[in-house]
């Protein structure tokens, strides 16, 4: 039961994670026009990461990285204005 209450804990902050992303995707228009490449670059490291924390069990790792790619994974869409 610990375990369950650990993981949804872990759930509910990764998708505050991506509301906070799409915040700060707006706030930031003209950081993103730059730093594209270091968007995706993060992004694809921090999911490459977390499937390695997956894999090695440790939790600590996978939330984190998880949290950083969800974090940063809306500034990868284009928005319309």
């Amino acid at each position: 039961m610990e375990e369950i209450i650990k993981y949804l804990i872990g759930l509910l902050i990764l998708v505050a994670g991506y509301f906070l992303g799409i915040g700060l995707r707006n706030i930031t228009l003209d950081e993103q026009k730059q730093g594209r490449i270091y968007f995706e670059i993060l992004t694809i490291i921090s999911v490459l990461l977390s499937f390695v924390g997956l894999i090695l069990r440790k939790d600590w790792m996978l939330f984190t990285f998880a949290f950083i790619a969800v974090l940063t994974a809306p500034s990868l869409k284009e928005i319309k204005k």
